[in-house]
This record gives structure tokens, sequence and C-alpha cells, in this order.
């Protein structure tokens, strides 16, 4: 049964937030964002106007994530489902870079599938699936559009699929709203998370369209890309060596000038032990570098509004301090949090392991 209070939704017993402004009105306060100093007064409403626009993509979020959780269930326990919502400086950043516009953005609620020991095969039988997604009955989502990052890696190594869903439900208030799904393997995820470990502790951008980006990092990333592609048996990163001994031999001799995997040790931070409750499904991760600390705030379905104010407050109380992380996530199961956001309990064992293994 669903009930409509204020601008918030209930479905299932959970209170889900909706839209309340024009789409132009979000528009302008993504402008904002995008486009004045971070003392600038006028950010603190176009903050929260952008805050309510993105938590206005968790019920639609949570649609496409049971329908991707159906899709995926053919791999049974071979499959990690989970979910976020976009970071504000993450937002910011796309606005900054993109020259988009909010309201245009595919990712701001985001599900991935990580496929353990991930086939070709397998990853084409659930974005077919996907393709095949009509808008009907109460969960109705209508298929967009695929990229294809495995096929043809970025040059900057990354490698997943990603897929675009929008809402066509019953629900007129959220239709439209996107939602990206991101599937690829374990092997691929752990090279991605270990990516955004490097760049939270070395404060270095990473992506391959900035200027700014640290370009030895920036090789080594793509050189282990290839490598692991390599190992997948899947197609490598433009501008890397074909062969896989010279790329084990470049790889090599960029990590003894810049001790990049003792790096990752250096790194691992001790994290905050998970309360044992099985109705925990929202959790805010609070990442503070400077500490070596993460915080993380737990909580029920039911209990949704109270995680988005949290969230909020904890993004508000990390403005000042850009190295500190903070997001809101969810996943089914309690045990599978660690897995399916490595780089928040700075755990690149697996991408180090394998790559020092090649090394010897």
């Amino acid at each position: 049964m669903t009930t409509q209070t204020e601008n918030r939704i209930i479905s299932g017993g959970v209170s889900y937030a909706s839209p309340t402004l024009s789409r132009t009105q979000y528009d302008r306060a993504g402008e904002v964002l995008a486009t004045t100093d971070r003392d600038d007064p006028q950010r603190a409403d176009a903050i929260e106007t952008v805050g309510e626009w993105r938590m206005s993509h968790v019920f639609p979020l949570e649609v496409t994530k049971e329908i991707l959780s159906q899709r995926a269930g053919c791999l049974g326990s071979a499959a990690l489902v989970s979910q976020r919502i976009k970071r504000i400086e993450s937002v910011e950043s796309k606005l900054r870079r993109d020259g988009t516009r909010l309201t245009q953005m595919q990712d701001v609620g985001g599900c991935r599938v990580v496929i353990n020991g991930g086939t070709t095969e397998q990853i084409s039988k659930v974005v077919a699936s996907l393709q095949c997604s009509q808008a009907t009955g109460e969960h109705g989502v209508l298929y967009q559009r695929t990229t294809d990052y495995i096929a043809s890696p970025k040059d900057d190594g990354y490698r997943s699929i990603h897929v675009i869903l929008a809402y066509q439900g019953p629900h007129q208030e959220y239709k439209g709203l996107k939602t990206e799904i991101q599937i690829r393997t374990r092997i691929q995820h752990m090279w991605a998370t270990s990516v955004e470990i490097c760049e939270t502790f070395t404060g270095k951008n990473l992506r391959v369209r900035e200027s700014t980006a640290d370009k030895i990092w920036q090789r080594f990333f793509a050189l282990t890309a290839s490598y692991l592609a390599s190992v997948e048996g899947m197609p490598s990163v433009p501008g890397t060596p074909e062969r896989r001994d010279e790329l084990v031999a470049e790889i090599h001799k960029i990590d003894s000038e810049i001790d990049a995997l003792n790096a990752f040790l250096m790194w691992k931070s001790a994290h905050k032990a998970i309360p044992p409750n099985p109705d925990y499904y929202y959790f805010v991760l609070d990442l503070q570098p400077k500490k070596n600390f993460l915080a993380i705030a737990s909580y029920t379905r039911a209990e949704l509004p109270l995680a988005e104010k949290m969230y909020l407050e904890a993004e508000e109380d990390s403005r000042d301090d850009l190295a500190r992380q903070v997001v809101m996530v969810s996943v089914d199961k309690l045990d599978s949090l660690k897995d399916a956001y490595p780089n928040y309990f700075i755990d690149a064992t697996a991408f180090r392991s394998t790559i020092q293994a090649a090394l010897r």
C-alpha cells in the first residue's frame, strides 16, 4: 500500500522523499553549486535544494535495485548488489566538469552488481535482461541506454558496463528520474575501488579528462587495468602494451619509482565494527583519512528519513575537510557492506596481492 504525506510517499512502510520543486528550480540550484566559491552565501540554499533532489531518487533507486536483484538472481550468491546516492562533492564536480544540468544527471542514484568470477557471458546475460525492461506495473522502469566500458575501456583503465533506466511507474512525481546501473566483475571492482582509495589519500586527481591529473599514478592504474583485463581475457586499455610481459615490466618500473603497492599498506585503516543488527539497511559511511578513522551510522528501512537527515548533516560538517568522504549506501546483507564498498574500509588487499604476485 502506498500513501502520500507532504513531500514524501509511504510505500511498504518506508517514508520516501519526493520532489517538491520544478526541474527549473533544481537546475538553478545546481548552477549555483557549480559556479560559486565555497564561501558564497548562496551556496547554503543551493546545497539544501540539491540535497532534496538527490534524496528524491531513493524511491526509484529502490525500484531499480529490486529489478536488478531479480535479473541478477540467476547468478545466485555470485552477484553482490548494492546502491548509493551520489555525494554532494561528486555532484558538484560533475556539474563543473561536464557543464550539464542537475536534472540531466543520470547517476544521482546508482546501483551496482559485482559478479564474483564474472565472465563476459554472465555480464551479457544481466545486461540483456535489463535492456528488456519495460514500463509496466507498479515497479515500472524503462530501459534508456547501455555504455560498454569493458569492450571499450576508458583511457584511464576504467572497465564496467553502465545501463541507464528511467522510472515510469505509477508515482508521477518520480516519472523520468534516472538511475545508473554499473555491472562489473570482482576483478574490475577491486581495481576501481583501489583507484578511489588512492585519490582519497594522495589528494591526486586520476581522471583522464582533468588537466591536473597525476600522470604517473594514472599510468600505473591504466597498466594494472590492462594486466587484469589480460587475466580475464578481455580487451586491453588503449595506449598500453599488448604483451603481458611488457605490461608487467612497466608496472614494476613505476612501482619502484613511487612505491605504489606499499602505499596501500600504509593507507589501510582499522574500522569501526558494524553493530550486528540484521534489520539495518541504510548506512552513512564517514571516512576521515586525516584521523585514520571510519565512522559507520546504521539505520533500518523505517529510519530512512533519519538516515537522510544524518547524511546531510555529516556532509555539511565535512565541507571544510576536502579529504573527508561521506556517503549513504544500502545493502541487503550486513556482511556485504565491506565487499560492496572496500574503498571506505581502505581495503585494497585483493588488488595489491594480485599485482604483487604478477611482479614476482
